[in-house]
């Protein structure tokens, strides 16, 4: 687990904000319910939870307008279509592929996707100012983004 992750579990849960942290892990972490809450009661404990590396980001080559025909054909569950293009996009194996499918069919975060869109973000929003990166995005589209601090809406720039 990153120092800076763990960090920031441990000031949640300082503050008693547990769900937070659990939420935090699974977002950062890519790990499932039961997982991230196992890893935040060991830190609540005192130990450092050995946790799977984030999953992969997609490949540097997929284009927004890509990121987006894929949510699309999700949503319309064209499950089949989506993990096609999804693995010939990255090399991913059928399971990894139809997870990040389901998810997005589900409507949950998906973080294999989050970071490829946060790589096309600029440093900071044109609105306020603020650092920008996964945890201070929600996602509108593949190509764009609201700041969370301002509520400014940021163009991706693939």
């Amino acid at each position: 687990m990153r120092p800076e992750l763990l960090d920031e579990l441990r000031g949640l849960i300082a503050r008693r904000q547990k769900i937070n942290a659990i939420k935090r892990c699974r977002e950062e972490t890519g790990c499932g319910l039961k997982q991230a809450k196992d890893a935040v009661d060991a830190i609540e404990q005192g130990q450092v939870p050995a946790l799977p590396e984030p999953a992969p980001t997609l490949a540097p080559g997929l284009s927004p307008a890509a990121l987006q025909e894929l949510r699309q054909l999700a949503e319309q569950g064209e499950t089949v279509e989506a993990i096609r293009m999804l693995r010939a996009a990255t090399g991913w194996g059928l399971k990894e592929a139809h997870d990040v499918v389901e998810a997005l069919r589900r409507g949950r975060p998906v973080p294999q996707l989050e970071g490829a869109l946060a790589a096309s973000l600029p440093a900071r929003c044109p609105g306020c100012g603020a650092l920008l990166g996964p945890s201070t995005v929600r996602w509108l589209s593949a190509a764009a983004g609201e700041c969370l601090y301002c509520g400014g809406v940021i163009k991706t720039g693939g």
